[in-house]
């Protein structure tokens, strides 16, 4: 019965029934497992090294006056911008390519505020959206597509546009 009630979930279930489902074992996954929730956004430019290790990408560094750019290249053509201000704490990250990563990792302490928004938006394949003052997050897509963006206002750099960050 067990079998049965699972495949249902998969195919048969309701979205909201799916979406709460993936939540709950998204919670219990970062409960479970610290290292899952070591957090960038929010956390000092450490943070990058773990993510890549975990990620096992390959990193590439661009400078700029204000911040800095951590590109990670992940298997299967996913790309993850990092971008850390001067004073060493990563104010932003995105993402782009034919997957979503591991936004538990990248969002760290705000994931569970992401993880809301997508549960109230009632349908999986929604765009999710959360512009509070303290916490800008964008993700969309479609298979083989999918992008989107995380950042913190009050700490991106003075001078700094977010329409800068790719």
């Amino acid at each position: 019965m067990m079998i049965d009630r699972k495949f249902s979930l998969r195919r048969g279930g309701s979205t909201a029934v799916r979406v709460r489902t993936a939540l709950a074992c998204a919670l219990v996954a970062v409960t479970l497992n610290p290292r899952i929730a070591s957090a960038t956004l929010g956390e000092d430019g450490t943070t990058v090294e773990r993510d890549r290790v975990q990620m096992q990408a390959h990193r590439n560094v661009t400078q700029s006056t204000a911040y800095a750019v951590h590109e990670l290249q992940l298997p299967g053509g996913l790309q993850v911008h990092e971008y850390v201000t001067s004073a060493n704490k990563v104010f932003a990250v995105s993402w782009n390519g034919p997957s979503i990563p591991d936004l538990q990792v990248l969002l760290g302490a705000h994931f569970a505020r992401f993880s809301a928004a997508a549960h109230a938006s009632g349908r999986s394949r929604a765009p999710v959206v959360v512009q509070d003052a303290d916490l800008v997050v964008h993700s969309a897509g479609r298979p083989r597509a999918f992008f989107g963006m995380a950042y913190l206002p009050q700490q991106v750099p003075a001078g700094v546009r977010v329409e800068q960050l790719r």
